[in-house]
């Protein structure tokens, strides 16, 4: 039986949730990555995952918010 879970997360056939985040934390992380915030730093603003970050960060990516750049993924590889 699956572990009942507090917010959706995962991929299901290619499509990314958004594991919860509202509009106002996404648009608060944007602002923050736009003035170099690291995924860690972003993690411990909001209390979230690493992995709740690197979904959020490559959502704005593919939605143009912000550009790709190696200060952004360095900390991942």
């Amino acid at each position: 039986m699956p572990r009942k879970q507090d917010k959706p997360c995962g991929f299901v056939a290619g499509l990314t949730l958004d594991y919860g985040w509202s509009e106002e934390e996404k648009y608060i992380a944007e602002k923050m990555l736009k003035n170099g915030a690291t995924i860690s730093q972003l993690a411990k603003e909001f209390q979230r995952q690493i992995l709740e970050v690197m979904i959020l960060v490559d959502d704005l990516i593919k939605k143009g918010s912000i550009e790709s750049n190696k200060s952004i993924l360095r900390e991942v590889s």
